[in-house]
Parts: structure tokens; C-alpha cells; sequence
């Protein structure tokens, strides 16, 4: 045990030290402030994005207030808390001349390199200690996952935390089921809540895997009835609790937060992003240029006033729904035509697309999306692996929301890198898994969710 636990240690140090010098050397995009930046540097615009100075605002308030001031009560409603929170903590410890840049790559150092171990623990039964120590370190060499999660553009933004969180919490309910513990499906739950603490989009996830825990606990339940083997019933019954674990614990995380905002703004919505998103796309042009808001027509996030102009102008969210649904095939099919530009953009770009992508871009986004793609045949090619069913999950519950998402928001170029990161590491473990099974196959060993 002692010395499992001081390998685990000697990892994450490595891990840790690794993905500190990558974040303070290297840089794969323009646009980025200074590894020593002040928070008014970030607060100032020294990127080319408006969230970083956003969260900067929001640091100060905290810093010099304790809270929000009412002139600054629009940053939690359209972000949640987390991010500015951790920023503020940091001005309240060190101070406001202190290189917060600098300490933000060092804590999302940190909190990758505790990614990467729960990653090698993981995948170190399946294929050994060398592989599985390796791996998790393999998506170093993706430049959108060096400039995303540890280079100081990434971290200014607060994805890295998010990310590190979220991976996290599908490795830890894997976790679960590998060691026949629920503690692990618990903690999981923990990353997942605090990931939707710091970025929205992760409580869109929180609902989605919430929503679709319930066919899967009527699959797993009905299950139990039909099946003669203990080995089985057993399985099914430590999933279905480890799944339960895992959603009940992200959305009671979760409720304090629901419930600040239903007294401060009378709902309990998360964030209020989406109305702002159907403020814009009820706009016309003309208006939205005025605004600055021509990342919003260059991503498509304009079509319910193009494609019912009689809605321009109007303040309804009723109605942005109401266009998207009547012009269903017209809208995706704007939307499908954008996403590549998107998807293979330089790195240079974040939000808007203002260069044009190298060779090098569209070899490494085409790289990705093959491992994206990949994800559908290794999930078929472990159908009869007994974590089959949890797997399909995860990521029915990450694709779709997507799907919802990129259908109704403007692209920016920053909108896929989740994505990318997400199935580079996903095919990474279902590859793992598929040689497994293989492996098993020929030894006579089989899943305890086999057919036969």
C-alpha cells in the first residue's frame, strides 16, 4: 500500500512539474498575457478575448468588497461564481501586485496533473504501469490542450479548472466500477458540481447526465429481473448505485447555488447566458455590428431574425425557440456548413476567425477529429465489456447537449476545444478498453454483461 501510494505520489510531482514548465515556456497562440500579468493587466485586455477581463472584475470586487457590488451583479448571471471566487481568493492572499497569472498556472498545474493520476490509476490494471503512466500525459502533445488548459490564454479563462474537473469526474465513476467502491462515484459527483461552479456549460452536462441516468437506471433495473447469473445482478446493482451517487451528489452541490439565484433573480436557472444568446439572435445586422457583435453573425448566432424578420427587434425568448423550431432544417444546415471553419481554425483564433488556418492546423484538427469519430466504433467494439453500459452513457450525456448547444449559440473558435479534448482522452480509454477485451477474449474470459 505504502508503496502504491508513493508511486502515485512520485507521479503527480513529475506530472505536476512537467505541465508547470510546459505552461510557463511554451506558447501556441497570439494573444496571450505575461506568465507575470497582475490582475489589472488581465482586467486591462492585454488578450484577445472580453471573459478574462470579465473574471478580472469580478476578482476585485471580491477582493476589495467581499462580494459582487450591484453594479457588477450582471457577472454572475451570465457566469457562475467559481472562477472569479478562486481569483479573488488569490488577491485576498496575496494581494493585487501579485503575478496572478503565475499562480493560476500553478494551481491548474496542479489540477491537471491530479487528472492525469486518476487517469494512470485507471488505466493501469487494463495495460500496465509504463502505458498507463504514459498516456495520460499523451495529450501534452496536442497544441490546443497546451494552449487551452496550461498556457496562460487557458488559464486567464478558467477552463483549465473546469476541464481538469470534469475529466475528472467521468474517470472517477469509472473508478467506481473498476474498484467496486462507491466513494469514488461520490467524489466524481464532487468534480462535476464544482466544474459547473466555474464554467456554464458543464451544468447543461449536469443535466444531461441527470436526464439520462434515468433510462439507464430502468435498463439496469429490469436487468436485474431477467438475469440468472449473482455475478451479473451484482454488477448491475453496484452501477445503478454508483450512477445514482454520482448525479444525486452534483445536483445537491449544486442547489445552494440554484437557490441564491431564485432569491436574487427569481429563477433558479444556472446562468442567465441564454438570454442574452436569443437577445442577439433576435437583432438585426445593423444593430449587432453597432454593438461589436460581429463574432455573433460571423458564427451564426443571427438566424432567428434572418430567417423571421418579423422577429427582429423582439425581447421574447419565446420567440428565438419559436424560429429555430419552424426553421429547424434551414438553421442547421447554416450551422453545419460554419462548424467546419470552426473546428479546423488556427490556434491563433479564439472567438472570431481572423486567421486563416496553417497546414499544421488542419493536420492536428483533422487528427482530432478522428479520435473524436473513433469514439462510435470502440464503443460498438466494447459492447460486451461490463462497463459497456456506463461508458455509453458518459458519453450520450456529453454529445448531446453539445448538439443543443452548437445548434443555438454563435461559434467561437474556443466552443470545440472542449470537445476535442474531451474524445481525444475518451478514445484513449475505450482503446484501452477494446484491447482488453480482446485480450480476455483469448484467455476465455468475458464481460459479466455478455450475451452469451
Amino acid at each position: 500500500m505504502r508503496s502504491s501510494k508513493t508511486e502515485s505520489l512520485a507521479y503527480f510531482v513529475i506530472a505536476f512539474i512537467l505541465l508547470l514548465v510546459i505552461g510557463l515556456t511554451v506558447r501556441d497562440g497570439g494573444g496571450q498575457p505575461h506568465f507575470l500579468a497582475d490582475i489589472n493587466h488581465v482586467l486591462d485586455g492585454t488578450h484577445d478575448m472580453s471573459d478574462p477581463g470579465s473574471f478580472a472584475l469580478g476578482a476585485k470586487d471580491i477582493y476589495l468588497h467581499g462580494w459582487f457590488t450591484a453594479v457588477n451583479m450582471w457577472l454572475i448571471h451570465l457566469w457562475p461564481p467559481g472562477f472569479m471566487l478562486l481569483e479573488g481568493a488569490i488577491l485576498k492572499v496575496f494581494g493585487p501586485e501579485t503575478p496572478v497569472v503565475l499562480i493560476l498556472q500553478i494551481l491548474a498545474s496542479a489540477c491537471l496533473a491530479a487528472m492525469m493520476l486518476l487517469q494512470r490509476m485507471l488505466l493501469k490494471p487494463m495495460i500496465g504501469a509504463l502505458p498507463a503512466s504514459i498516456l495520460p500525459l499523451s495529450i501534452l502533445l496536442l497544441p490546443v490542450a497546451r494552449q487551452f488548459l496550461l498556457e496562460p490564454l487557458g488559464v486567464v479563462l478558467g477552463e483549465t479548472f473546469s476541464v481538469s474537473l470534469f475529466i475528472s469526474s467521468v474517470t472517477l465513476v469509472v473508478l467506481a466500477l473498476q474498484r467496486r467502491q462507491v466513494r469514488w462515484a461520490i467524489v466524481g459527483g464532487i468534480c462535476l458540481a464544482l466544474a459547473a461552479y466555474f464554467r456554464s456549460q458543464f451544468e447543461l452536462l449536469v443535466l444531461a447526465y441527470t436526464a439520462l441516468a434515468i433510462p439507464l437506471a430502468a435498463w439496469l433495473v429490469i436487468g436485474l429481473r431477467g438475469t440468472r447469473s449473482d455475478a451479473q445482478r451484482t454488477a448491475r446493482r453496484f452501477m445503478l448505485r454508483a450512477v445514482i451517487a454520482f448525479v444525486i451528489t452534483a445536483q445537491l452541490l449544486m442547489l445552494p447555488w440554484r437557490i441564491h439565484n431564485k432569491i436574487d433573480a427569481g429563477s433558479f436557472r444556472w446562468v442567465q447566458t441564454m438570454d442574452v444568446v436569443a437577445s442577439n439572435s433576435l437583432s438585426t445586422n445593423q444593430y449587432l455590428l453597432e454593438k461589436n457583435g460581429g463574432f455573433v453573425i460571423e458564427g451564426g448566432g443571427d438566424l432567428s431574425c434572418k430567417f423571421e424578420p418579423s422577429y427582429c427587434g423582439k425581447t421574447d425568448t419565446h420567440f428565438f425557440f419559436s424560429a429555430f423550431v419552424r426553421h429547424f432544417p434551414e438553421w442547421e444546415k447554416v450551422k453545419i456548413s460554419l462548424a467546419p471553419k470552426y473546428w479546423f481554425s488556427s490556434l491563433k483564433n479564439t472567438g472570431i476567425l481572423r486567421f486563416p488556418a496553417t497546414k499544421l492546423d488542419i493536420v492536428w484538427n483533422a487528427i482530432l477529429l478522428i479520435f473524436t469519430v473513433a469514439i462510435v466504433p470502440l464503443q460498438i467494439a466494447i459492447r460486451r465489456h461490463s462497463w459497456s453500459p456506463l461508458l455509453l452513457w458518459i458519453n450520450l450525456s456529453f454529445f448531446s447537449p453539445f448538439f443543443v448547444v452548437f445548434s443555438l449559440v454563435a461559434f467561437e473558435a474556443r466552443y470545440f476545444y472542449l470537445v476535442k479534448i474531451f474524445g481525444f482522452s475518451m478514445c484513449m480509454l475505450l482503446a484501452c478498453l477494446t484491447w482488453t477485451l480482446q485480450t480476455s477474449q483469448r484467455r476465455g474470459e468475458i464481460g459479466v454483461f455478455s450475451a452469451k
